[in-house]
């Protein structure tokens, strides 16, 4: 697919891109603490709290603590900006990405913002997270791969490598792309050189990962290893459930509700255009959707993300295969690429009414003070996220002086941000249910002996049953004091 000479230039539309990009995630962007996984990197990137574990994302650490160095904002909102930045970047990358794949302008710019709407890069895009970084590194390492004539350059390998080495410091679900990268090589006939090549870069890319575990306690590095590995030997861990597959399908379809229509079309023109890199694009979506789909995890739609990105770019090539056949000039065109960026929003907005009213979407959804369940979850932006913070200012008061607050990981992050970083009420002790190596009841029973005891909710995460024994929970403001029955 050919320029037309009244397309505008390329990096005018990239440029438009980025704009369009840093104004909706910053204009939406979740404005304080937030709960859970959320509120824990925004402690670690307030405090500089690099950890050198397995699991950890010290890349994403270091770049958001030099944004909470900024002089305006709540730090917590300066934490957010990393994911909103990383957002708009993704965005002119994606366009090059769809241009280099023989997308028009149009239908490359369709294929930017139908990902950059979609509802998980979205989400993740206005509060404290790292897959918007995560799909930077799998873009550039994409884009840095070479091409056609470019095709005999082992220095654009070893771009790559150093590109995909660096991106693991930041998640380590970039490692997801070799597969993709593997059938890259004998697309591009590629020789034992590039191979080497990718190797190097890798290799120097990885260097500063590689540094922080030399330094890093052996226990903290390799602690969540053994957990990991036998969750990956257990063999329910590799099965397929019908649940997961049917919710994999729906997160596809609310991303991309009826532009997927688009992306077939494109996955067609792909294939008749360059059926090897077209296998490439398929290797790219399928591997991490299977292991996401094997990622049994509250948060599993997350893992999903850079499945996204084909489909997005077989979507813009389905944009531009569609509207050159058909003649009417660049107004057809941008109505249908309006029409393409507001389907995903207006069902967006109405997904949380139906669903409230008929509560039938299978999502484990919890409802938690300041926070309507279904509006959080299926409703992108978070410009009115004061819940979590409400909640933990509201718990920190409401408990008495040297309390102890047992708190399951979604309450304990917004309580300990509050401690650490604003230094709110630290004679009060959060215990995390998750740190506990005995059982809560027991735990209780020896540390209420001598000091107040709270729990923070009366979720599943806590045993009930054991604890009633022995203590009854008594509602006090927004916490359960836990009053002895003896």
């Amino acid at each position: 697919m050919t320029r037309a000479s009244s397309d505008p230039p390329d990096r005018w539309i990239a440029g438009g891109l980025v704009a369009s990009g840093l104004a909706l995630y910053v204009g939406t962007l979740a404005p304080t603490v937030l709960w859970g996984d959320g509120a824990g990197l925004q402690r670690q990137a307030a405090l500089l709290e690099v950890r050198g574990g397995a699991l950890g994302h010290p890349l994403w650490v270091v770049l958001a603590h030099a944004l909470t160095r900024l002089p305006w904002g709540d730090v917590a909102w300066r934490a957010n900006l990393l994911a909103a930045l990383a957002g708009a970047a993704v965005l002119p990358l994606v366009y090059c990405l769809a241009r280099r794949e023989g997308a028009s302008p149009w239908g490359s710019a369709a294929a930017a913002g139908m990902l950059g709407l979609s509802h998980t890069f979205w989400l993740h895009a206005v509060q404290a997270e790292v897959y918007t970084l995560l799909l930077w590194f799998w873009c550039a390492v994409l884009l840095a791969l070479p091409t056609g004539p470019a095709r005999r350059r082992p220095c654009r390998w070893a771009l790559a490598g150093f590109l995909w080495g660096l991106g693991l410091a930041n998640h380590v679900l970039l490692a997801a792309l070799l597969p993709g990268l593997l059938v890259w090589l004998w697309a591009e006939r590629g020789r034992g050189r590039d191979v080497a090549a990718f190797a190097g870069g890798a290799g120097l890319g990885l260097l500063p990962l590689g540094l922080l575990w030399a330094w890093t306690p052996p226990e903290r590095v390799y602690a969540p290893l053994p957990e990991v590995v036998q969750g990956l030997l257990r063999p329910e861990a590799w099965q397929v459930r019908p649940r997961d597959v049917a919710l994999a399908l729906g997160y596809l379809a609310y991303q991309f509700p009826a532009t997927g229509l688009l992306a077939v079309l494109g996955a067609v023109a792909s294939w008749r255009w360059a059926p090897r890199r077209a296998v490439a694009w398929g290797v790219e979506f399928a591997t991490p959707w299977l292991l996401a789909l094997r990622h049994h995890v509250p948060d599993q739609y997350a893992f999903f993300l850079p499945a996204y990105l084909p489909v997005a770019l077989w979507a813009g090539l389905g944009y531009g295969a569609l509207t050159e056949r058909r003649s009417g000039g660049q107004l057809r065109r941008a109505i249908l690429l309006a029409l393409c960026m507001a389907l995903p929003v207006g069902t967006y907005w109405l997904a949380p009414q139906v669903a409230a009213r008929w509560p039938v979407v299978p999502l484990q959804v919890r409802a938690l003070p300041g926070r309507d369940p279904w509006w959080f979850f299926l409703w992108p932006p978070k410009g009115d996220a004061w819940g979590a913070r409400a909640y933990g200012e509201a718990a920190l008061e409401a408990a008495a002086p040297g309390a102890l607050i047992l708190a399951d990981w979604t309450l304990q992050a917004p309580l300990e941000y509050l401690q650490d970083v604003e230094g709110v009420r630290p004679d009060v002790l959060v215990v995390g249910t998750g740190d506990l190596r005995i059982p809560q009841a027991a735990f209780l029973r020896q540390a209420c002996r001598d000091r107040p005891c709270y729990l923070a909710d009366l979720h599943p995460y806590y045993d009930l049953a054991a604890l009633e024994e022995d203590f009854a929970p008594v509602p006090e403001g927004v916490l359960y004091r836990l009053v002895p029955r003896r």
